[in-house]
C-alpha cells in the first residue's frame, strides 16, 4: 500500500485536524530520503518523523494519562505493520 495512504489512516484514525499533518508527514518523509541520498522515502522513513509531525497537531483530552507521541506510535505501529 502507498506510503500516502497509510499516513492518512494514521492521521484519521488520531483525528488530526485537517490536511496539514498528511501533508507534512508526507514531505518530512520524502526530506529524510532525500537527505540520506535516496529517492524514494520509505516506512522506517516516516516511522522516523511521524511523531515530529503529529504530535502537536491531536486534539488534546485533559484527561489523557498518556503521552501524545506515544499515542502517534501506537497507531503507526498497527498501521504499518
Amino acid at each position: 500500500m502507498d506510503l500516502r495512504v497509510k499516513i492518512s489512516q494514521v492521521c484519521g484514525t488520531l483525528d488530526v485536524d485537517g490536511l496539514r499533518g498528511d501533508m507534512v508527514t508526507n514531505r518530512a518523509a520524502k526530506a529524510l530520503a532525500a537527505f540520506e541520498l535516496r529517492s524514494v522515502a520509505t516506512n522506517d522513513d516516516v516511522a522516523s518523523i511521524i511523531s515530529m509531525c503529529l504530535r502537536h497537531r491531536l486534539r488534546k483530552d485533559p484527561l489523557e494519562s498518556i503521552d501524545s507521541g506515544t499515542k502517534v506510535r501506537e497507531v503507526f505501529e498497527t498501521v504499518f505493520a
